[in-house]
């Protein structure tokens, strides 16, 4: 291969994955318009409380989610996808498990929330809130690893759960950096929230899936090791 093809692959390699971004990002924010629409309209101050509205349209988050990450592995595993074919399938493949764990979690967080702002208002910074503070750290470090496994294995959602909590402890450098990522991609959401039409939504899915390669391919062995 000579140094013009090579650049042309790279060229070309390059546009797929930022039309594999850009067009995973679009079919999330599609997902969550109901989320968007509630922004846009009442806006979303987390220095008081959400009402319960914001977190209803939060709901349909959790599958869109789920199929953001299960492409964006293929993606990691293959180097290429039909991005629209195989984000339907995952959506729908998935919607049931992602949505009762998502609105697990969603409802953990919800009262942590409102009780973590009235222990504030209250002047209580106790234990209180350091522990309503734990409880949706640890709800968000398990959700990061669970929703990657949900996207690519059938298991129960306790199982899914009981794993998540495994190896958020067994591989505590994965969960850090999850939890960065995240944070990080939160970041430029709040400051520039422009960016969100354009592919950071996937970036975060792709960084988190990358991330969490090691604990997939681990499960995957051990099922195979059980069948045989």
């Amino acid at each position: 291969m000579n140094n013009i093809e090579y650049k042309e692959n790279i060229i070309f390699t390059a546009f797929n994955y930022i039309a594999w971004f850009v067009l995973g990002n679009l079919y999330f924010l599609a997902a969550n318009v109901l989320f968007i629409g509630y922004n846009i309209i009442f806006g979303i101050d987390m220095s008081s409380n959400i009402s319960i509205l914001g977190f209803i349209t939060l709901i349909p988050m959790g599958p869109a989610l789920t199929a953001l990450c299960a492409s964006m592995g293929k993606i990691i595993r293959e180097k290429d996808i039909n991005i629209t074919s195989y984000y339907i399938k995952a959506y729908k493949t998935n919607f049931k498990q992602s949505l009762q764990l998502w609105c697990a979690e969603l409802v953990i967080l919800f009262i942590s929330y409102i009780n973590l702002n009235l222990s504030v208002k209250e002047g209580i910074l106790s234990e209180f809130a350091i522990l309503f503070i734990a409880i949706c750290v640890f709800t968000v470090i398990i959700g990061t690893i669970a929703f990657p496994i949900i996207s690519r294995f059938n298991f129960t959602t306790i199982d899914v759960v009981k794993i998540a909590f495994i190896y958020s402890i067994k591989r505590i450098h994965v969960t850090i950096i999850n939890i960065i990522a995240l944070l990080i991609g939160f970041f430029f959401i709040y400051m520039l929230p422009i960016t969100v039409f354009l592919c950071l939504n996937s970036l975060i899915c792709f960084v988190i899936m990358f991330n969490n390669k090691n604990i997939i391919t681990e499960i995957e062995k051990e099922l195979a090791s059980n069948q045989q």
